[in-house]
């Protein structure tokens, strides 16, 4: 099949670190293939690679969710590609399957060896077929995913030799260039601790390190304290002219990621070494490797610069790929639950019916979820029921009553609820209301997946130990949004704390039986082992916990001192808590996230659901009852033996092994919350509160949980 036109799927564009998406799609253009750029996120970054504009991709950018499908019809590609296997690859194969075209993605490193997709099986089938940029990569493909080799296709990363190339000019013979984003997959720690080493052996050398993102605070401070302030650079984000003077002028590339896919920057480096100039006998005097592994450097420069230049640029897809329909999807899909066809029924407005909108957070005007506005739209949103839900059986009617924003995270995501009347033939009116869950990037079919499988896991409406979900309800395409049905009832928020006084804390029965149903529930959401798309562990919460004390000290830099104090304590603690197997946990596990009605209890928000330690969600949970206690109660221990209840109850089901690790989550929920009060206005006063608990619980290391001090 001959290529020429081919519209693009990507995370956010353009994008600095993302310099071979505009190198293939420059390249595209040059060659002739009109190209479309659909980006699920706006850049925000001021600058750009000067190729972006040459190329003239802003043009052909397309950054509003809700035109994505209008705009693809009026291209008309031959191909729908998107760059990673994540979120990309999922909106790329909806849209392609609404347009009945095929649809390839390229995997690179992250969305394959750290956090790939839990059904990327299920992608790489629906694909026409899957690039990726290295023959390991590849193999890993086959063996990790069970794709098949023949429809793996390998396009390396290339270089653009007119741009990297030697400029005549001697580099420094002592300067080392870095150039890399500053995250901790890059280890850019290990960088400053050898320039260290280098300098305490009175090595000279100057280091630049090129790039920008959330670890510059810590890298800046580990080099003050190595003393390395006069000798290592941090140049920040930087166009690629400026990458190619810096690398014209290297001496020595380094590189510390723990993972790449296809290592470009120093593929950029080998195509820029060349003779004169080039002192290396001193760093290699210093380099204490073995003599019979070094290689001399006209060969290493031959070889690097040859690799370089047999790294073609990147085509979208495999060449001769045949065009694959498949089923075609309509702008919007809600499933009857019974026959799990789509279908379709009436909405109307009854005689003086008008439909009530709320949206008191302004959501509608959230540039990042552009969906929004339409979601809100009682007309437009009277056009997509119409053509997509049955609620009532083929007769019945639907008339919508109100429509309201009950949550919205800028930039992240938006909760809306319908208001249904729905009129049956054989029944009495009933009134129904569906939530909406809308994400920035993401189209929902992802979260209707995985609530439809726990649904059909036996945590639906009938299973026999009453621990459900809500029913899920189907997808909105044109809204990005998916749906389920609210379920009735009361948050554990409220019933947790149910007979107790604030005063003299009587314990309830009530409460206690909760708090021992919830610790069933967590047990049963980690026992049905079903898959997740990202993994959280003990080092993922040290390190929300580290950026949030971070932005404290910053804001109330009177408590600096005692939140490094609290922060080295939960570390020294999380070291000496013994690890756990993962698997499928809730992770935003807490009472406002349990709905109970009568003896039937319901887990909601599945959104952060990932794979991690079972004793995260209990441990999460536990801390924010004790942080509830003091905030509403006036102690910490007032609800002590809830606390006690649902940990007692998740050891009994899941092995005395969790114990400890469920104390430790507890500890670090709990730190989490010194920040979260200072960021409501209503909570200030727990602040200070809160911190003293936290210090006298790690103080010499004894953990309280539920009232009991242990070692």
């Amino acid at each position: 099949m001959s290529v020429r036109r081919v519209a693009y799927v990507v995370n956010t564009f353009p994008k600095l670190s993302e310099t071979f998406i505009a190198n293939e799609l420059a390249e595209l253009r040059r060659r002739g293939v009109e190209v479309l750029i659909l980006s699920l996120r706006p850049s925000i970054e001021g600058l750009r690679h000067e190729i972006v504009a040459e190329a003239g991709l802003l043009q052909r950018t397309s950054y509003d969710h809700s035109e994505f499908s209008a705009a693809l019809r009026t291209f008309a590609p031959d191909v729908v590609h998107a760059h990673f296997a994540t979120e990309p690859a999922e909106a790329a194969c909806e849209l392609a399957g609404e347009l009945g075209v095929p649809f390839t993605f390229t995997a690179h490193g992250h969305d394959i060896y750290r956090r790939p997709p839990a059904d990327f099986a299920r992608r790489a089938a629906r694909a026409a077929a899957v690039v990726t940029v290295s023959q390991v990569n590849a193999r890993t493909i086959v063996e990790r995913f069970d794709v098949p080799a023949e429809h793996v296709r390998v396009i390396a990363c290339g270089v653009d030799t007119s741009r990297f190339r030697p400029n005549g000019a001697p580099a420094s013979p002592r300067r080392i260039v870095c150039v890399a984003r500053l995250v901790p997959i890059k280890n850019l720690g290990l960088l400053l601790e050898a320039c260290s080493v280098l300098r305490s052996r009175g090595v000279e050398f100057r280091a630049v390190l090129v790039g920008d993102g959330r670890c510059r605070g810590e890298l800046e401070a580990a080099r003050e304290r190595l003393g390395l302030a006069d000798t290592f650079e941090l140049v920040g984000a930087a166009t690629q002219r400026r990458v190619v003077s810096l690398w014209q002028g290297a001496a020595v590339a380094a590189l510390t990621s723990d993972s790449e896919g296809m290592p470009v920057s120093l593929m950029e480096h080998g195509r820029l070494w060349h003779s004169g100039g080039r002192d290396r006998g001193r760093w290699r005097a210093r380099a204490r490797r073995p003599r019979h592994h070094r290689v001399p450097r006209s060969r290493r420069r031959c070889a690097g610069a040859r690799r370089s230049a047999r790294a073609a640029p990147p085509r979208p897809g495999p060449r001769g790929a045949a065009r694959r329909g498949g089923a075609r999807q309509g702008p919007a899909e809600l499933l009857d639950r019974g026959s799990g066809r789509p279908a379709s029924f009436a909405v109307v407005g009854g005689a003086g019916v008008n439909v009530e909108v709320l949206d008191r957070f302004d959501a509608a005007a959230d540039p990042a979820l552009p969906t929004i506005r339409l979601a809100l739209d009682p007309a437009e949103v009277k056009r997509q029921l119409r053509r997509l839900v049955r609620l009532t059986g083929p007769r019945g009617v639907v008339r919508m009553r109100a429509i309201r924003v009950t949550r919205h995270k800028p930039g992240r995501r938006c909760v809306i609820e319908y208001d249904l009347d729905i009129e049956r033939a054989d029944a009495p009116e009933e009134r129904v209301t569906l939530i909406g869950k809308v994400r920035s990037a993401r189209y929902g079919n992802a979260g209707y997946r995985l609530l439809s499988t726990f649904w059909d896991s036996g945590f639906d409406a009938e299973c026999e130990d009453r621990i459900s979900v809500p029913e899920p309800i189907g997808t909105v395409a044109k809204f990005r949004m998916w749906l389920q049905r609210k379920v009735p009832g009361r948050p554990a928020t409220d019933l947790l704390a149910a007979g107790i006084s604030a005063t003299a804390a009587l314990a309830g029965p009530d409460g206690v039986h909760h708090a021992r149903q919830i610790a069933e529930a967590a047990h049963k959401i980690h026992r049905a082992r079903i898959p997740a798309s990202e993994g959280h562990a003990m080092a993922d919460e040290l390190r929300i916990l580290d950026e949030c004390f971070a932005r404290m000290a910053v804001a109330e830099p009177l408590y600096a001192g005692r939140l490094r104090s609290v922060l080295v304590a939960c570390e020294r603690l999380a070291a000496a808590t013994p690890r756990t197997a993962p698997v499928g946990i809730h992770r935003d596990f807490y009472p406002d996230q349990v709905i109970v009605e009568g003896s039937r209890l319901y887990v909601i928000d599945f959104d952060l659901y990932c794979e991690g330690e079972a004793a995260l969600d209990v441990g999460n949970f536990i801390g924010h009852i004790t942080e509830q206690s003091l905030r509403t109660l006036g102690r910490p221990d007032a609800l002590a033996d809830r606390e006690r209840a649902l940990e007692d109850r998740f050891v009994e089901l899941a092995g005395e092994g969790v114990r400890p690790a469920v104390r430790t989550y507890a500890t670090l929920t709990l730190a989490r919350h010194i920040y979260l009060s200072t960021t409501f206005s209503e909570r200030r006063p727990f602040t200070r509160g809160l911190l003293e608990l936290c210090e006298e619980r790690l103080t010499a290391g004894r953990l309280h949980v539920g009232g009991q001090r242990c070692a």
